[in-house]
């Protein structure tokens, strides 16, 4: 599956448990090799929650120590659950929620990185006039 990727994403909790992963990822001992040979990998940390003080300070540890190969932060936000329970997109569901925002910043890099253009570069999903 890796020569079929032209680069990968490494998606980490804003917690312990993935700042005592980091060292495996980073010296290629996750799966044994590198990760990817072709634009290589970059990590997106979710569920970041400013409110609690070990999430705030491993956020900042990771944006420290991983600089340009964090594409990006995606917030705790309710709407994500609410969005899951109602089987929707976070876009459909709350396109102007916090991680909504977070997603589509992510998706940006991504696009960049891989030299791929979608329509004109905004989001595409409808905003609601409705709830």
């Amino acid at each position: 599956m890796q020569a079929l990727a032209d680069m990968h994403l490494v998606v980490m909790l804003a917690d312990t448990a993935s700042v005592s992963l980091l060292p495996q990822i980073e010296n290629d001992r996750m799966i044994g090799q590198p990760l990817n040979n072709k634009r290589g990998h970059y990590f997106v940390l979710n569920q970041s929650d400013n409110r609690r003080n070990i999430s705030r300070e491993v956020t900042a540890f990771m944006q420290q120590r991983l600089g340009e190969n964090l594409l990006g932060v995606v917030h705790r936000d309710e709407s994500v659950a609410e969005a899951n329970a109602s089987q929707q997109s976070v876009f459909d569901f709350s396109p102007a929620s916090a991680a909504a925002f977070d997603i589509e910043l992510v998706a940006k890099r991504v696009a960049n990185i891989l030299d791929v253009t979608v329509g004109n570069g905004e989001v595409q999903a409808p905003i609601r006039s409705h709830y």
